[in-house]
């Protein structure tokens, strides 16, 4: 009750005009209340133009009513907060990926370079594209004038993945599978059938994935105003993320002396993850004519980016036992052995580059519909297909003084990430 009449009072000192015209300025702006014309004049600071006004006389004649917006006085349309969700669809740069996967005629080792010998997976660039993801962001202004501000985001593509798989039933006249490698102390091409002649290979999988996010958090400060747009200058902290992982798995059977062919399987997985942290600047400029808005951001970023890559390898061989059917697991596959598994990471210098362009219109007086491209750049990242060694010595385990093969050892590159968007954003 109190509530009301206090609302009341000032209602009725808004309706007064004269030296309360500031009282129905400020009604206007955190209570939504229409105040007639004349009497509630927006400020104005010293520096920006006064909005139009139409002149009524003071006569019995009531002027027409006309709600007035404090931001009319600045650039920018009149808002305080603002929210916005684009679906996205992103390109990224194409990984490199090893010979991963052979086949070859029955009888033979399914070696590379072998007549009849075809490559079934790897050899070249990964696809993964599209991405599929979104981007969220909002922020507020902290004064009239729309000179301060923050804003946040978080953008992220989902996960992506491609699944190999090869079969053969085995067996007189069945072609043979088989994962490439290159024996190190032979300096020759080879593969898991010449190399491992008791294992039988039925299946090949390979499951390669990755998927990508990023946020941030800025401050806006506005260094140009003009009356139909602004520049502003944008200052503030960003993280990005980008995962991949590969997995190979060899399923068969292995032959076993007196125990005959044991079914088994030899896996191979491979990580790579990369975290940025860092400070950013970077410019902004928005124009608006009437429903039609465009806006172009550009921005660099610099911090530490760390690299991570994790390796595992991993035998397994059913044996039925008097107690049933156990699988018996031994460290170490084929790609992954000994001599290159763990985790290991690294800081690196990082730099990302950015620039969007978006394009709108305004549906509402509160809602627009927009469009946009971006584009980001990232100097130095660790892709999962540059960390596998093909290379390995049959020795195993491999005795000192012998090439550790394979190896583990970082493999950077550049990363590139394009999107097209499209989404509403809500201004009040």
């Amino acid at each position: 009750m109190r509530y009301r009449m206090f609302l009341a009072l000032l209602t009725l000192l808004c309706l007064q005009g004269g030296v309360r015209a500031d009282l129905g300025y400020w009604l206007h702006y955190y209570l939504s209340i229409p105040c007639p014309w004349p009497h509630a004049v927006p400020k104005v600071e010293v520096g920006h133009a006064m909005p139009p006004v139409s002149e009524y006389p003071y006569s019995g004649v009531a002027a027409p009513e006309q709600r007035i917006y404090p931001f009319e006085a600045y650039c920018g349309y009149p808002h305080t907060f603002w929210l916005s969700a684009d679906f996205v669809s992103w390109w990224m740069k194409e990984g490199r990926l090893p010979p991963l996967v052979t086949a070859g005629p029955a009888g033979s080792s399914a070696i590379l370079g072998e007549p009849g010998t075809v490559l079934l997976y790897g050899g070249g660039r990964s696809d993964l594209d599209p991405l599929l993801g979104g981007q969220f962001r909002g922020g507020m202004w902290f004064d009239f004038e729309q000179f301060w501000g923050i804003e946040g985001g978080f953008q992220f593509a989902a996960e992506r993945a491609d699944d190999f798989v090869a079969f053969t039933p085995g067996g007189p006249g069945q072609p043979v599978i088989a994962r490439p490698v290159v024996d190190v102390l032979t300096g020759r091409p080879a593969s898991t059938a010449s190399l491992i002649p008791d294992f039988r290979t039925g299946t090949v999988d390979i499951y390669h994935s990755s998927r990508f996010l990023g946020g941030e958090g800025q401050v806006v400060r506005n260094l140009l105003c003009m009356p139909e747009g602004r520049v502003d200058l944008l200052v503030g902290f960003r993280y990005l993320e980008l995962e991949e992982h590969l997995e190979a798995d060899q399923y068969g059977d292995l032959a076993a002396g007196d125990l005959g062919m044991l079914p088994a399987v030899i896996s191979d997985e491979f990580d790579a993850r990369n975290r940025f942290y860092g400070g950013y600047l970077g410019l902004k400029a928005r124009w608006e004519v009437e429903k039609l808005t465009a806006e172009v951001l550009g921005r660099v970023s610099l911090g530490v980016t760390q690299q991570q890559i994790g390796i595992l390898g991993v035998t397994g061989i059913g044996n039925l036992t008097p107690d049933g059917f156990r699988t018996l697991f031994f460290p170490g596959g084929i790609l992954a052995q000994a001599t290159n598994a763990g985790l290991v990471d690294r800081d690196v210098f990082g730099v990302v580059p950015e620039c969007s362009v978006r394009v709108g219109y305004q549906l509402l007086e509160h809602l627009r519909l927009h469009a946009g491209l971006s584009w980001l750049y990232w100097n130095r990242v660790v892709r999962v297909g540059e960390q596998i060694d093909l290379g390995i010595n049959p020795n195993v385990p491999v005795p000192p003084g012998e090439p550790q093969r394979p190896a583990l050892t970082f493999h950077d590159s550049g990363f590139w990430l394009f999107g097209l968007s499209a989404g509403l954003e809500v201004r009040y």
